[in-house]
């Protein structure tokens, strides 16, 4: 049958899903236009972009968190 590491990226993504059915929507109704990469390219950018900056600002945090209690990394 299907590999087993399969269902569970499967399972993974229905549960991103089920959280999040606005963006699945939200890409479905690009898709559905008659150029929509015009319509996804800012969409993308602005999510990579995004996200980049909230792991940027995870990883400084943490940083000055391990600098102020005294302790080296």
């Amino acid at each position: 049958m299907w590999p087993p590491a399969m269902w569970s990226t499967v399972l993974v993504m229905a549960v991103v899903a089920a959280v999040d059915p606005l963006r699945i929507g939200v890409v479905a109704f690009m898709l559905s236009r008659s150029r929509p990469v015009r319509l996804l390219l800012p969409f993308f950018l602005f999510a990579f972009t995004a996200n980049v900056a909230v792991g940027a600002a995870v990883v400084f945090a943490g940083i000055v968190v391990v600098l102020r209690s005294g302790r080296r990394p």
